[in-house]
């Protein structure tokens, strides 16, 4: 919802809970949420340093969700402050996990198109943003409702027009964002898609993704 002061007092408190009880699978858990936090206040080396204690906890346990939501979110870390070559790099580790952990897998390969396309590997990345298409239709044919795999499509779409040059997969794309936003329009969720689809349009040198935008962020709601 975009309150990310009360997020981190709350992550805090149960930090301390689970450092007390000796779970390390909850220790993980904040960890990760706290390196979320990190990022929706642009607190990149923060993020990179909770994310990264993260992924030692999850490592040693074996827990798998963790392993890959740290290292996707490690990547956004690295992707939004202009670190590149990491971004490439823990993107793809990553990526070792999608197949034990596939609730997130289309975002992941999104994300993987994304870095790749960033980096000037047009040909991977057009593999990975089709690759997260069909994954997102695949999730969304067992609940219509997963705004995450709605935009995780979107994205993937956008993807393809960059990739491809060819504006055909806009309308498709748009329809992913507006059903989306008629189930989830909270803005500390907005904020990471819409920074994911801005980096995009860092290659959009012809202007294909003109007046996308709109649709991804419509009618987000403020945070009280």
């Amino acid at each position: 919802m975009g309150k990310t002061d009360p997020a981190f007092e709350y992550c805090k408190q149960s930090m301390v809970i689970a450092q007390e009880i000796g779970s390390r699978r909850t220790e993980s858990f904040n960890l990760w949420r706290i390196g979320r936090i990190a990022i929706q206040k642009d607190q990149w080396s923060e993020a990179i340093r909770y994310f990264n204690q993260a992924i030692g906890i999850s490592d040693e346990i074996g827990n798998t969700q963790i392993q890959m939501k740290a290292r996707y979110g490690l990547a956004l870390a690295y992707l939004f402050s202009s670190n590149l070559a990491d971004a490439h790099t823990i993107i793809e580790e990553a990526c070792k996990y999608k197949y034990n952990y596939p609730f997130t897998k289309p975002n992941l390969l999104a994300l993987v198109g994304l870095v790749r396309l960033r980096i000037g590997e047009v040909t991977h990345a057009l593999e990975a943003f089709t690759d997260a298409v069909i994954e997102a239709e695949m999730l969304l044919g067992y609940c219509r409702e997963n705004y995450k795999a709605l935009d995780a499509q979107g994205l993937a779409l956008c993807g393809l027009v960059m990739c491809e040059k060819n504006r055909q997969h806009i309308q498709r794309a748009v329809e992913a964002f507006q059903t989306a936003r008629k189930i989830n329009r909270d803005p500390g969720y907005l904020k990471d898609l819409l920074r994911q689809f801005d980096e995009m349009t860092k290659e959009d040198q012809e202007g294909m993704l003109t007046g996308v935008r709109e649709y991804i962020g419509a009618s987000i709601v403020a945070p009280t």
